[in-house]
């Protein structure tokens, strides 16, 4: 039940994403609060040292967008041993589509969404 609501918050962020290259805050904030419950505190240390040193990072070069950044985070504790999956089949699929488009600028957080869904899907497949 808890990946169905991840699932749905990451479907309504990537539409804002895809409209605006924005996500709303109240987005961000459910999918956090809905990992706080979820996930002991322990899960939540490596991504929280991540985040420091990404925002560190973020300020000087500016190729990932603020939101893109905390839903990849979030998504580091919500979905654990997952995560390294989810990021590298968006990744994959970001950069298939920047090669066909073209384009300089895209919306992330679509592509995290297909990602995730995708190793939802494949859970049992890669072993996770």
């Amino acid at each position: 039940m808890t990946n169905f609501l991840m699932s749905f918050l990451l479907i309504c962020a990537s539409y804002f994403d895809i409209k605006k290259f924005e996500v709303p805050l109240l987005i961000q904030i459910l999918m956090f609060i809905l990992t706080a419950i979820t996930v002991s505190i322990k899960m939540w240390i490596v991504p929280l040292i991540i985040f420091v040193v990404i925002c560190c990072v973020y300020n000087k070069i500016n190729l990932i967008g603020g939101a893109d950044i905390k839903i990849l985070l979030i998504l580091m504790a919500f979905f654990g041993n997952m995560f390294p999956y989810i990021l590298f089949f968006s990744t994959l699929f970001a950069l298939l589509f920047i090669f066909i488009k073209k384009c300089k600028m895209i919306p992330f957080v679509p592509f995290i969404c297909i990602g995730e869904i995708l190793c939802l899907i494949l859970k049992n497949y890669l072993l996770i």
